[in-house]
This record gives structure tokens, C-alpha cells and sequence, in this order.
């Protein structure tokens, strides 16, 4: 039988000549459905992308925080070639000098001048390096160097018209020293001298060998100051036009004193000293020349009470210098301002200035010896080559934390 006849034969009875039923799943229907199925899993998809990308876009940003200033030097191999520079410029008794003057064409060949204050601002340098154990400092000669500026037999005097308490009063709060090394410490402190003028003579009496102030000095109102309302608890004369650095030193000086003795007395001495600053200041601000050393001494006092008028001053002051063409030892003084502003406000800017100055100050002034062992800043104002002990100590104790 072929093929024909069977398919016939076998019918379902309902007729020789019926046709045949196609099947329900043939090719085409097949190949549709999946084209269908296709379409929505691809829509499907693009549908659970689109709105997990509207999720995330309605999710808050995070920017990338702005590359900070760097660097142009390594700031602890430079501060290491300041401390090996510093390690020689002292005398057989180990008092440092003041400056060195050098042959343009030798940094070998230099005069020093002499000095009793600025081994204090090595000794601070040298204690912050020893403090990051680097094996920079060795502590046997940070020791021998507080031991003698403590002693009145090397150093009979200890005049000031710098950082001798603030500098010393960090080294004292520090657990690296014992008692005995602290009460050294203590004593170059408190055995500094002071220019007292004859208003503030007038106001200290004596009790029991302490020292007692009854008039309090109030803080400074810089709001009033500003409008020129402000009345000014002393008054300032033309031998006090004369101590503008002294003014603006000296209340740092105190409140150090003041935290290391809680002494009230003390505390009263920096705001008088603060309140002649200030009048110097407001009285002549393009002439004064202390504007950094009078902020660090407004910080300080900030430190005490946390007056925001305190701060507001010390920031106003810090931006009124930050773009002018600052001279070495002003540049040292207000990179320090910059440094401690850092510490209380956390302001990134303070640390970029601080960094860009750097760059600058290297660039312009910083030189090594023939081996390249040792290495100063110099005095860019001077024709000749001045390598000042105070500037080089604040930058080495700056950089080394940096």
C-alpha cells in the first residue's frame, strides 16, 4: 500500500475525502512565541535598568575632595639637614647663636652672631623631631641642651621678646620627661624677664611672694572695636609705640604661664599686654608689622574661654597677610599661625597655605652645603647670605609634623 492509500484508509471515519488538520504547534507559531518572549524579557530588563539607574541618580553624590597643594621638597629630609646645620651653630659652651652670616660663594664659611634666647626655639624644634622617633634628635642631646639654657651659671640673664613659656610649656606637658628634666623646663620659663611698663607696675602688688592683680582686664568686644565704640582698659604712650613685637609676644607668654600655675594674675598680665596690642594695631594696622605674632597671641587667648571674637580676629588677621610679600621672619611667624589655626579649625586652606609657602620660601631661599648634609633658609631681603637660628627652628619644627 503507499502512502496515499494508507492515509485513506486510516481517517476517522468521518468521510474518505477530510481533509487533513494541520498541527497546533507548527514552525512559524513556534518561532512567533519566542519573538514575543523575546521582546518582553529585552523590555523587561531595559524597564528594572532604567529605574535602578533613576534610583541611583536620585542618590546624593560624593565628591571627590579637591587635590590639595604638595610639596615640592620632602619636608623631614629638609627639617634633617636644618637640625645638622643647627648641631654647629653654637658656641664651646652650647649656646646657640643668633645668625650666621656666609661668603656668597661658601656656605662653609660663616660669622655667627651671638645670643642667649634662640637655643629655646632649637630646643622646641628638636623636642617636636625627637617626639615623632624618627632617630633624627637623640634625646641625650635635646637633654643637654635644656639643662643648659635651665642653668643661670651658662646663661646668667634670660631676657625675652620671643616664645620662651608658650615653646617650653608644650615640651612640659609632654610624658616624655621625667620630673627632674620638667622641672628644668619649668625654670627656663619662669626665669625669663619681661618689659613691664609703668601702668601695669602700678597695678601688682605682693602677697605672701605672689603676685596679685585686682583690676581683671575684660576681654576685647571687636564688634564695638570695629564701629570705633570700643574703650580700651589701658592706654598707650610713645614708649609703648616702640614695643609693638614685645605687645604682641607677651600674651602668649602669659597664658602659658597662666595654664602652667593656674595664676590668675598671670592670665589678667596677657590680656593687659592684648589690649595695648590691639590698640597699637587698630591705631596704625598698615604700619603695626606684628600682625601673625599678635594673632597667635589672640589664639591663645581663644584657648582660654573660647570668645569667638578671639578666633574671628585671629582669622581676619591671618587673611589681611596671607597674599602679601612677606619677609622670612614674617613668613615664619605667620606659617606658624597657619599651623595652629589648622589644629583648632580643621580648615583644609590653612594647610594649603601653609604648604605653598613652603614651596615658595625652598625655592627661593633654602640652601645646602657642598655634601648636602646640611641645609638653612637665609634672609631674602639681605644681599648677603644670613642663615637666622629662630626662623630655622620654627621651620624645622614645622616641617617635621607637615
Amino acid at each position: 500500500m503507499d502512502e496515499a492509500a494508507y492515509i485513506k484508509s486510516s481517517g476517522s471515519g468521518q468521510g474518505e475525502n477530510q481533509p487533513l488538520k494541520k498541527p497546533f504547534f507548527s514552525p512559524f507559531k513556534i518561532f512567533i512565541f519566542f519573538d514575543v518572549l523575546l521582546v518582553i524579557l529585552i523590555a523587561t530588563l531595559w524597564w528594572v535598568y532604567d529605574s535602578r539607574k533613576d534610583r541611583a541618580d536620585k542618590k546624593p553624590v560624593k565628591v571627590e575632595k579637591e587635590q590639595s597643594i604638595r610639596l615640592i621638597f620632602n619636608p623631614q629630609e629638609t627639617a634633617k639637614k636644618i637640625f645638622a646645620w643647627l648641631e654647629v651653630q653654637k658656641d664651646s659652651d652650647g649656646i646657640y647663636y643668633f645668625a650666621t652670616e656666609c661668603s656668597p660663594s661658601d656656605f662653609g664659611n660663616c660669622q655667627p652672631s651671638a645670643d642667649n634666647r634662640s637655643g629655646i626655639r632649637v630646643i622646641w624644634a628638636k623636642f617636636r623631631a625627637f617626639q615623632k622617633n624618627l632617630g633624627i634628635i637623640k634625646k641625650e642631646d635635646l637633654l643637654e641642651d635644656i639643662a643648659t639654657y635651665s642653668s643661670g651659671d651658662k646663661i646668667p640673664v634670660l631676657q625675652n621678646d620671643f616664645w620662651n613659656c608658650k615653646l617650653m610649656f608644650e615640651l612640659w606637658e609632654s610624658d616624655l620627661f621625667g620630673q627632674e628634666t620638667k622641672n628644668k623646663i619649668e625654670n627656663i620659663c619662669w626665669r625669663s624677664g619681661y618689659y613691664q611698663p609703668i601702668d601695669l607696675t602700678e597695678k601688682i602688688r605682693f602677697e605672701n611672694f605672689q603676685e596679685k592683680i585686682d583690676d581683671d582686664i575684660k576681654d576685647v568686644d571687636f564688634d564695638l572695636v570695629n564701629k570705633g565704640e570700643y574703650v580700651f582698659e589701658t592706654k598707650f604712650d610713645e614708649e609703648d609705640k616702640t614695643k609693638t613685637r614685645e605687645y604682641s609676644v607677651y600674651p602668649s607668654e602669659f597664658v602659658a604661664r597662666y595654664l602652667w600655675r593656674d595664676d590668675p594674675a598671670q592670665l589678667t598680665k596677657a590680656k593687659f599686654y592684648f589690649d595695648k596690642a590691639v590698640q597699637l594695631y587698630f591705631s596704625s594696622p598698615s604700619t603695626f608689622g606684628n600682625d601673625c605674632l599678635l594673632g597667635i597671641s589672640s589664639l591663645d587667648l581663644y584657648k582660654t574661654n573660647k570668645n569667638s571674637g578671639y578666633l574671628d580676629f585671629v582669622k581676619t588677621l591671618f587673611a589681611d597677610n596671607q597674599d602679601k610679600n612677606l619677609d622670612l621672619t614674617e613668613s615664619a611667624y605667620c606659617l606658624f599661625l597657619s599651623d595652629e589655626l589648622f589644629e583648632i579649625t580643621k580648615e583644609d586652606k590653612f594647610k594649603d597655605w601653609e604648604r605653598q609657602k613652603f614651596n615658595y620660601l625652598f625655592q627661593s631661599g633654602f640652601e645646602k652645603d657642598s655634601e648636602g648634609k646640611q641645609g638653612a633658609f637665609r634672609l631674602l631681603e639681605h644681599i648677603g647670605k644670613i642663615f637666622p637660628i629662630d626662623e630655622n627652628s620654627l621651620f624645622a619644627g614645622l616641617l617635621i609634623k607637615i
